[in-house]
């Protein structure tokens, strides 16, 4: 049985990976941290915003 707090990433979902900074300004907190993700999604790496679909990523929040 698995706990959906604790096992909320299986092995069969993987999250996407950084590859590397973009050096642009997040849209909606302003921090030079986006990022190129292997998805081909730009997230902020702070706030998780993302800069394409102009929505939260809130998959990728620890």
């Amino acid at each position: 049985m698995t706990n959906p707090f604790f096992d909320y990433h299986s092995e069969d979902t993987k999250l996407p990976e950084p590859v590397k900074y973009t050096g642009d300004a997040c849209k909606k907190c302003g921090r030079v941290r986006v990022e190129l993700l292997t998805d081909g999604d730009l997230v902020c790496e702070k706030c998780c915003y993302s800069q394409v679909t102009n929505e939260y990523r809130h998959e990728l929040m620890w």
